[in-house]
């Protein structure tokens, strides 16, 4: 992947903070092509043929179909990460945010388990 040129999202995001984490410690410099502020900006110009990207599996659903992109098996791949929930302190959670609420804890305890 030495020669490839990479798209990836733009500095901050989380993505690209696992993706920097992940090459610093596979001791990785990639040829960056492009910085880019959304997923779908990205599937659009790897698809385009401007170069290779990683990107969660969640912003390729579908994707691979829609667009001719694939999902390329790489050794370390693919990379952890936490997501988390935020909403205001002290808000109380309306009925329906509070069953999503519970319902994402539910999943990611089985999936942690």
């Amino acid at each position: 992947m030495a020669d490839e040129r990479f798209i990836l999202r733009e500095q901050g995001s989380g993505t690209r903070m696992a993706i920097d984490k992940y090459f610093k410690r596979e001791k990785f410099h990639s040829k960056l092509r492009l910085e880019l502020g959304s997923n779908e900006a990205i599937n659009e110009s790897v698809a385009g043929g401007l170069g290779i990207s990683i990107v969660s599996m969640h912003a390729l659903y579908g994707k691979t179909r829609e667009h001719g992109v694939t999902v390329m098996p790489v050794a370390g791949l693919p990379i952890e990460s936490s997501w988390h929930i935020v909403y205001p302190k002290g808000k109380k959670l309306s009925p329906i945010a509070g069953i999503f609420r519970e319902q994402l804890l539910t999943k990611a305890q089985r999936v942690n388990a």
